[in-house]
């Protein structure tokens, strides 16, 4: 009846009321928390306070101290520094600290993003040749430059200083910079999962410490809505660190301080003041990434760093048409790889490794990621033009991509990503071979038998349990994302009403309506059409749900998001 496997967390009743009591929490809020580990009053309240007391020393980063002593030397020389980003949301963003910060420091500074079509991601040797000729001294990278060894022993020929800051997943051997300043690569920082602007931001933080900056903690306060922004596009774990930065990120974006972020929230149609992780993830970040998949990263930039009304009202707009752009494309990517990927799944793949030429480069990352999700399986998707592939690739666990890719690494011209994400380069003529590796490594990783996607679910409730009461709660728990997802519940025998749909443009959503005893919510079950074809809609179902706020002309109601339904037992 239903394509997902549905896994519980542990639980523990027991607990729970007592958590309840102890915290004066409803029970369900509290089935939450012991499930997810925080069974004990003093940690639970501790991840409910979420602040950057929490945050770690910048000093503990290995090479933090030699990149600081030479970039003082190049902001005391007059030195030019060319901060060089990726150009997604986390290099964007992580940009934008850098620029800025040189600029408060009065430094000669310029900035440099790839273009994805022509360079693709990370440093090159023509970068570097084109940065050396305009008089660069000292390159920054940031979220890149962790596995361009190659790369940076180029730049070094050319007498080009390089201080790598990245948080991607380190190769078999560091780069010869004068300093590489990743979690990865530092055993003595507590946490491991910053993202590329998180790193930047403690960077940041280091030098403004090591000068004697009075201006530091006004600085390192506005920079709160960069990492913020960063973190969350790029789907680092919300827990430790992280959740402490983006947190304080959140309610500082809800300020609405950053002229540029107040023009995209308009162009988006979203207030500032009811930002969350979730409308960073689905309204600001795509907006923001549109540039660098459809035409230009700086675009993204621009904004960022503008204070100019008008200026940020035309680039915001820009960049919201380009979304919309950006939609189009990937509309028709993802119908022609779907169609590839139930082919090679007839065919037996457990990974599936797809291509063609006829694919925009700038969105095969988010096809890859809608296949894995739909297939749950690996997947990784690639653009091919003039005998070179350029692929992205998503994954969940027990698949580790990096790891598949590093034994694949002979036949990769580059690659470099995380646990869960990855891109690569790779001359066309070895497709065929890496594919079959690729299965290779998934039959090892993952076994012979296919295995369905999972809904991991915090506990069962009752409609009795959710109300505005639960949801005030609920909120003490965001930000939400990777190592912290929204709660998602159970509920038993549900009947479905009538009025129970399908809607949208192409009617592949459904909107429902539920009772349960002698309660009802409305719900959306976003790309679940299909199970109508599969449900006995006159006999009762169990839900997987978050329960969300629906806000619609002024009014504001309690809805269902409905992540799957199958026939109760």
């Amino acid at each position: 009846m239903t394509s997902k496997r549905w896994i519980f967390r542990p639980n523990n009743e027991a607990a729970a009321q007592v958590l309840s009591a102890e915290l004066d929490v409803p029970e369900i809020l509290a089935r939450v928390l012991v499930a997810r580990g925080m069974g004990q009053a003093a940690q639970a309240r501790e991840f409910m306070k979420s602040s950057l007391e929490q945050c770690h020393s910048p000093w503990l980063l290995s090479g933090m101290k030699t990149g600081i002593q030479r970039t003082r030397q190049a902001l005391q020389e007059r030195q030019k520094i060319v901060i060089f980003g990726d150009y997604d949301v986390d290099g964007v963003t992580s940009t934008t600290i850098l620029i800025k910060l040189f600029k408060l420091l009065g430094a000669s500074v310029e900035y440099y993003i790839p273009d994805r079509l022509s360079e693709g991601y990370g440093p090159s040797r023509g970068a570097f040749e084109k940065l050396r000729r305009s008089g660069a001294s000292l390159i920054i990278t940031v979220d890149c430059g962790i596995n361009a060894v190659t790369e940076i022993a180029f730049a070094k020929s050319l007498g080009l200083d390089v201080i790598v800051t990245d948080h991607h997943v380190p190769g078999a051997s560091l780069p010869e910079a004068i300093a590489v300043i990743n979690p990865k690569t530092s055993p003595e920082y507590p946490y491991d999962m910053l993202g590329g602007v998180g790193v930047a931001y403690k960077f940041t933080q280091a030098l403004l410490e090591d000068l004697g900056e009075a201006r530091k903690d006004e600085f390192l306060d506005t920079m709160l809505e960069m990492v913020a922004l960063g973190t969350v596009c790029d789907v680092a774990p919300l827990d430790g660190e992280n959740r402490a930065l983006v947190s304080a990120g959140i309610q500082r974006l809800k300020q609405g301080r950053w002229m540029g972020l107040r023009s995209l929230c308009k162009a988006a149609g979203i207030e500032s003041s009811a930002i969350d992780s979730g409308q960073i993830g689905f309204a600001l970040g795509p907006r923001l990434n549109a540039g660098g998949r459809v035409n230009k990263a700086a675009l993204g930039v621009e904004l960022l760093l503008s204070k100019d009304p008008e200026e940020c009202r035309n680039l915001a707009q820009r960049l919201n048409d380009e979304n919309r752009q950006r939609q189009d494309i990937e509309k028709e990517v993802l119908a022609s790889a779907m169609e590839q990927a139930e082919i090679r799944i007839k065919s037996g793949d457990r990974a599936l490794v797809l291509w063609n030429e006829a694919w925009h480069p700038g969105v095969i990352g988010l096809a890859a990621s809608r296949i894995q999700e739909k297939f749950a399986r690996p997947c990784i998707v690639i653009s091919t033009k003039d005998g070179l592939g350029k692929g992205s690739g998503r994954c969940r666990r027990p698949f580790h991509l990096v790891k598949a890719l590093e034994s694949a690494s002979s036949l990769l011209l580059k690659f470099g990503g995380h646990e869960f994400a990855a891109g690569l380069t790779i001359e066309s003529r070895h497709l065929e071979a890496f594919r079959d590796l690729m299965n290779q490594v998934a039959l090892e990783m993952l076994g012979a038998e296919p295995r369905a996607a999972e809904l991991e679910l915090d506990c069962w409730s009752k409609f009795s349990e959710i109300n505005s009461t639960l949801m005030k709660h609920l909120a003490d728990l965001q930000p939400f994302g990777l190592k912290n997802p929204r709660p998602l519940f159970g509920a038993k025998a549900c009947i479905l009403l009538p009025g129970t749909r399908a809607v949208g443009a192409d009617g592949s959503h459904l909107k429902l309506s539920l009772r349960q005893g002698p309660l009802s919510f409305d719900g959306i079950a976003f790309r679940q059409a299909d199970l109508l074809k599969v449900l006995d809609i006159k006999r009762p179902v169990d839900i997987a749900f978050s329960p969300d706020w629906n806000e619609y002309n002024g009014n504001r109601s309690l809805q269902l998001d409905v992540k799957d339904m199958v026939q109760s037992s």
